[in-house]
């Protein structure tokens, strides 16, 4: 079993949350998204709402599962 697979077998649906300060970066929203997804952590993103909504727009992410 892989490391990854395993941190997620023993964290999954948990309710952990995660902050992730550098919230408005494209590769942080994307990785946010799929960890809310695979319902592994409850992320919350910081920064600039407007630039966030922005960012997330662009890239066609979803970030109904995202604080």
């Amino acid at each position: 079993m892989e490391l990854f697979e395993q941190l997620s077998t023993r964290i999954k649906g948990q309710g952990k949350v995660l902050v992730f300060p550098e919230g408005e970066d494209a590769r942080i929203q994307g990785a946010a998204v799929r960890l809310a997804a695979s319902d592994l952590i409850k992320p919350i993103l910081l920064g600039d709402q407007a630039t966030i909504t922005a960012t997330a727009a662009a890239n066609h992410f979803d970030l109904s599962g995202v604080q």
